[in-house]
């Protein structure tokens, strides 16, 4: 009943309120109807939500994380991907950087490589980006690659990263 009442609201009363704030409002409300195995209730309202944007994305995914379902969450960020930084804004390099550290978590070190690769090539984000270079390195650690590893480590020691002070 929630549901199709945010859903009315977001079709039928859009003056004074943004088409992705209601969206926002209709993705919490479904983030908290779980059926009573935990799993989050988005059916059809999920593919309609992920129209909306980046933002709606990185709110369906960030749910599915909260959820521990890690797949869900990769096939929203993917799905929003497929659809995204073809030229446009957004947080792309943000959530490459979620597929790596998801990739990561499971031990996934090519996956996770190949994500944080991509996330660097959109990236407009500094810290992220120095981020995702010393996630770049750990993965190439993990591959039986250090004299790759090494070089990104000692770039981002050059630089005074605040990533490296924070990681040191």
């Amino acid at each position: 009943e929630a549901v199709q009442t945010l859903k009315a609201y977001r079709i039928l009363y859009p003056r004074g309120t943004s088409a992705e704030r209601a969206g926002t409002l209709i993705l919490e409300t479904l983030y908290k109807l779980r059926d009573s195995n935990g799993v989050i209730a988005f059916t059809s309202a999920e593919g309609a939500a992920m129209d909306d944007g980046p933002g709606a994305a990185r709110i369906i995914a960030d749910s599915y994380l909260q959820a521990g379902q890690r797949e869900k969450a990769k096939e929203v960020l993917q799905k929003a991907l497929a659809k995204g930084p073809r030229g446009s804004q957004g947080p792309w390099s943000s959530f490459y950087l979620t597929l790596g550290n998801i990739a990561l978590e499971e031990g996934s070190y090519e996956e996770a490589l190949d994500s944080y690769q991509r996330g660097l090539q959109v990236n407009t984000d500094v810290e992220d980006g120095e981020y995702m270079q010393l996630m770049v390195g750990r993965c190439l650690v993990k591959l039986g690659k250090p004299d790759q590893a090494n070089e990104i480590f000692s770039n981002l020691a050059v630089s005074q990263s605040d990533v490296v002070r924070q990681v040191s």
